[in-house]
């Protein structure tokens, strides 16, 4: 209705003559003027005349007839009038457009009075804004009660500024180095860092609708009660005058319909009264911090009462309010288009990530360095410890385990699941004999496990993180054996509606135990479902566990991957594949999958390759080359490396360097990339020793380091001096210098192996040391310099 469309709209602002910008903008949005002209008054002459003087430009003759229109009926040719003609000939999403304008032009202007005509929230909204105070200082949440595995005890939140462009510069270096971690989570954007206390000053000028992207385990939750206990404390965001937190993943807010359902409160009458006085002031000074859009089912993003607050808030009477809201970054694509700015969350830098250790093993510096140095050998999970729930896992596996760790995720979240069992196992006095696999529990966990690991599956089949209590009585679970196997409950925070919903204690335990359930079903079904997820978010994640338990054994399951890596030409998909083959560490599986590429081409170029890719990548490379008897080119040309990541490659591929070196022939591009000296000396040490790298592509890289222009140049050469396989190298521009021309010149005359050089646009005397050296060389070699 009518009135539907104009809720919020002052009724004076309506009976105001049109301004001329405005008609201009509502004139961008009319596609047949002539059908609204006769209902605002203008006659057919003036009709012809417009088109007329603009005969082939329709948005002049738009803009023309409103002009028109207000120079002939002048005062009341008003916003109402304009509104009705608009509504009459079903034009509402031009009205809904001119509402939008005129609640802009409102909240602005009410921006920009003096503080003292501000007008002051009542008494109730104040009284509230004190019981929420004091609620947020007194009052622990259950999702932050969690005791083990135990949480880190510092508050830590290293935020960046989401810039938008898909590129990954501008943040401080230490923290490019660990933040992606896997496709499905990763922001690959631009980002600059930005403190918690700026977050509402990035732009002033509009209405603030921010959102805060972080993985699973960065603390998203932790830091949105952050925010409303340092309001309520008064030491940040004290331009508001209250701050409402609103739990998406509580059971009771995802019924609610109206504001007052979103309230905290001790009763639904103080709810009521406070969600009248928000919506009187239009929400001036009222802060929600919505943690969860992730958690929410899918239907809500789209019709619900959050999603007016974020896209409508007119309709609530609310649009001076601010919004800020949490999610997953692989569910909040949706709200990418309407929100004022975007923030991560991005967990530890390495330095907290040491802090943290540190506490964790009560200073004991050898404990310390003995956990340092397995990290170390194991990169894929010392990358995962940016999260701060991650290391906390990590370190408790640790000291739990006599100071040994799993090498890789899928034996840290299984070790995790065990060590769940067994601690209840303690605790109820159960005799629980051997606990070291899944496959192998004693009949008191076997059933609760199943049936836990049906609920893990069926969530991940559905993109659910969270459950009710009806969803786990149909399995028979009592929270009791629900948390056996790491799923918590939590309470709601509306202190008149109670309830309660459960959660695994991390998303990586149910894509494991969603994996598990997987891989036992009958085979047949098991190529099933391996189709039906593809497709899946989470596809990605549950893969590599599916894959470590299997070995990607069943009937029919090979021949999908075969088909994928053939026909597909979606390269996260075959990374999906590296991270599986990664955590299965099966060779065969990896020989299987080099003997499908098409024509022994492994193409990645231009997709950034996260830390955990570099492993992957490197980890396939390395068993294909001792394996395959043929040429095997891999291109990793554009992909954001940096010298922390091809440090990480070069670890796996040196796994191909032995006596006897590999039999392949391989063809590396890491072109175009961003490794500077230090990773060029690593990849100079590989080639020292390896005998089956025969082409590298170097060009586009930085061979700098501090001062010293061709520090990469310098030992890359000196690798020549000693490498007996490589026939083609291209370091060209790579900002080749007079005096890198002369290492390079030193090191082909003792290479008698080398075929190919590329070195970019030298020329002239610079190329005279070069030139001598060829002229000793008993194999010829051929210079490119362009």
């Amino acid at each position: 209705s009518l009135e539907e469309l104009l809720r919020g709209v002052a009724p004076e602002c309506l009976e105001q003559a049109c301004r001329d910008d405005h008609l201009s903008e509502i004139a961008l949005s009319l596609t047949d003027w002539q059908s609204l002209a006769p209902f605002l008054g203008l006659s057919e002459v003036d009709e012809r005349a417009i088109v007329c003087r603009y005969p082939h430009d329709l948005q002049m003759q738009n803009i023309a007839m409103l002009r028109k229109w207000k120079s002939e009926f002048g005062q009341t040719a008003t916003y109402r009038k304009l509104v009705q003609v608009l509504f009459k000939r079903e034009k509402c999403n031009t009205v809904d457009k001119l509402c939008h304008i005129l609640l802009q032009e409102e909240a602005e202007s009410i921006r920009q009075q003096p503080a003292s005509q501000h007008s002051e929230i009542c008494t109730a909204v104040a009284s509230y804004a004190d019981y929420l105070r004091g609620r947020y200082q007194t009052q622990i949440p259950t999702f932050l009660t969690l005791q083990w595995p135990p949480p880190p005890t510092r508050r830590v939140f290293n935020l960046a500024m989401i810039q938008g462009q898909k590129i990954r510069y501008g943040i401080d270096e230490e923290i490019v180095g660990l933040m992606l971690q896997g496709r499905v989570n990763d922001v690959l954007d631009q980002k600059t860092p930005v403190k918690l206390e700026d977050i509402f000053r990035m732009d002033s000028a509009k209405r603030q609708v921010i959102l805060i992207e972080g993985a699973p385990g960065s603390g998203r939750s932790t830091l949105a009660w952050y925010i409303c206990q340092k309001w309520g404390s008064g030491e940040l965001f004290r331009e508001f005058k209250a701050v409402v937190f609103v739990q998406l993943r509580d059971p009771a807010i995802q019924s609610a319909r109206s504001v007052e359902d979103l309230l905290p409160a001790e009763s639904r009458g103080q709810a009521v009264r406070v969600g009248q006085e928000f919506q009187a002031c239009r929400g001036q000074g009222v802060l929600w911090v919505m943690d969860g859009w992730d958690e929410l089912p899918s239907c809500l993003h789209t019709e619900s009462i959050f999603h007016r607050l974020i896209v409508s808030p007119e309709k609530e009477n609310l649009h001076l309010s601010t919004v800020v809201i949490t999610s997953r970054p692989i569910a909040s694509g949706d709200l990418h288009p309407v929100v004022s700015s975007r923030v991560e969350i991005l967990g530890f830098t390495q330095t907290e990530v040491k802090g943290y250790f540190t506490e964790a093993v009560g200073g004991d510096t050898q404990t310390l360095q003995k956990l340092q140095d397995q990290l170390r050998e194991r990169p894929v999970i010392e990358a995962s410890c940016y999260l701060p729930l991650n290391a906390a896992i990590v370190t408790h596996l640790f000291l739990a385990q006599n100071q040994s760790l799993p090498t890789t995720l899928h034996g840290v979240f299984t070790s995790l699941v065990l060590c769940c069992l067994i601690r209840h196992a303690t605790k109820e006095g159960i005799d629980f004999g051997d606990i070291s696999s899944l496959d192998n529990l004693p009949p008191y966990f076997q059933k609760p496990l199943e049936n836990i690991c049906a609920l893990a599956y069926h969530g991940v089949m559905k993109n659910k993180v969270t459950f009710s209590a009806g969803e786990l009585e149909p399995l028979r679970l009592s929270q009791e054996l629900a948390t056996l196997v790491m799923i918590q409950g939590v309470e709601s925070l509306a202190l008149f509606k109670k309830s309660v919903s459960f959660n695994f204690l991390h998303l990586s335990a149910q894509e494991l135990l969603a994996a598990f359930h997987i891989s036992k079903l009958p085979q047949s079904e098991q190529v099933e479902v391996f189709n039906a997820m593809f497709g899946e978010p989470r596809f990605a994640a549950v893969f590599r566990f599916y894959a470590a338990f299997t070995k990607l054994e069943a009937k029919g399951v090979k021949n999908i991957i075969a088909k994928i890596v053939k026909d597909s030409n979606d390269k996260f998909k075959v990374l999906y594949l590296l991270h599986g083959l990664y955590e299965a560490q099966d060779l065969s599986l990896c020989e299987f999958v080099g003997s499908q590429l098409r024509c022994g081409i492994l193409g990645l170029g231009m997709i950034p390759q996260s830390p955990v890719d570099c492993l992957s990548v490197g980890y396939f490379i390395s068993c294909v080359c001792l394996s395959a008897k043929d040429k095997f080119i891999v291109g990793l040309g554009k992909c954001s490396l940096d010298n922390y990541r091809v440090s990480l490659l070069v670890k796996e591929l040196s796994k191909c360097v032995g006596e006897n070196g590999a039999p392949c022939c391989l063809n590396l591009d890491l072109s175009y990339n961003q490794i500077e000296g230090e990773g060029i000396c690593c990849i100079a040490e590989l080639i020292s020793h390896s005998k089956f790298i025969k082409k590298l592509h170097l060009q586009g890289n930085n061979m700098q380091h501090g001062e010293d222009a061709i520090y990469g140049l310098r030992h890359l050469s000196q690798a020549l001096t000693t490498n007996t396989s490589l026939a083609y190298l291209d370091v060209s521009r790579v900002g080749m210098t007079a005096e890198g021309v002369v290492v390079l010149a030193n090191a082909v005359a003792v290479n008698e192996h080398l075929e190919t050089l590329r070195i970019g646009e030298v020329s002239g005397p610079s190329l005279d040391p070069l030139n001598r050296m060829l002229s000793g060389r008993s194999k010829p070699l051929s210079v490119y310099t362009i």
